[in-house]
């Protein structure tokens, strides 16, 4: 099996709702603070990390070659299932009045 080779290209005409999986799992923690400023007013911000446990791909990539064109193998494409399972940390900063 040769090496993947993944090449980015931007476009705003694809519809790609096949391609992504309905339900996406994950475990959520996050932490806040609210400071009260005067009256009504706070200042709100927090921490949250998010770990992703499925797969929020529904789709196979095909093979390139170094040439990048496809690899056929018994007249197909090589093909490999795409992976994608979302991680991150974000900072959420707020004001309430």
């Amino acid at each position: 099996m040769g090496s993947a080779v993944i090449k980015a290209e931007t476009s705003t005409d694809n519809d790609i709702k096949d391609d992504i999986k309905l339900f996406r799992s994950s475990l959520i923690i996050g932490a806040g603070i609210e400071y009260n400023l005067s009256g009504n007013s706070s200042l709100l911000a927090g921490i949250t990390f998010n770990n992703g446990f499925s797969n929020m791909l529904n789709n196979e990539g095909v093979t390139l070659d170094s040439t990048g064109k496809p690899q056929i193998f018994n007249k197909k494409p090589e093909t490999f299932d795409l992976n994608a399972i979302g991680n991150f940390i974000s900072l959420n900063v707020g004001f309430m009045f």
